[in-house]
């Protein structure tokens, strides 16, 4: 069975938007979770939150963020998140070139530990190079144009981020 991270191909363009920037960014972007347990898991992206940003080379995410992402999951039960952070171009330039086409040693070691808690886990990095995912069991990513009711859903959750963020008192970010 294998992993499938759907990305609709404008939501690819705004992360590597995020990526052109000068320092890097960090967040989430959730999914429905698949219901199909014996056959190949199609995690269609729907919607990113952006929780984090930083300097080349170094980004977290904010505590309010991370908890307005806990909040948005227990509201709806049914979805679920990948973490996604930018390799931005000052990281490009100030640590080098390879830093555009992999993940760094600190990424991977923190991608470890997060698969070792949650057994579906998934990172994406997006450089201003190319997007790459890693978690576990197969997983794979694939780039779509157009993808049926991405604009219905991404804007369902825009809607239930928008009043979340009200409820919490939290200023959300997406772009």
């Amino acid at each position: 069975m294998a992993r499938i991270v759907i990305l609709p191909k404008k939501m690819k363009d705004e992360l590597v938007d995020l990526a052109m920037d000068e320092n890097e960014t960090s967040g989430y972007i959730f999914y429905k979770q698949p219901k199909n347990d014996n056959e190949d898991e199609y995690c269609k992206l729907e919607q990113y939150v952006i929780t984090g940003e930083g300097t080349p080379g170094r980004v977290e995410s904010l505590e309010e963020g991370r908890l307005m992402v806990e909040e948005f999951l227990k509201r709806n039960p049914n979805y679920d998140y990948i973490e996604f952070h930018t390799h931005s171009v000052g990281t490009l330039r100030d640590y080098g070139e390879d830093y555009g086409w992999e993940f760094s040693d600190i990424d991977r070691q923190n991608i470890n530990e997060a698969v070792a808690e949650k057994s579906n886990y998934i990172q994406m990095l997006v450089t201003p190079k190319t997007t790459l995912i890693s978690g576990k069991n197969g997983i794979k990513l694939a780039i779509v144009d157009n993808l049926p009711s991405y604009e219905k859903q991404r804007d369902a959750i825009n809607k239930a981020l928008d009043e979340l963020a009200e409820d919490l008192g939290v200023k959300l970010e997406r772009e």
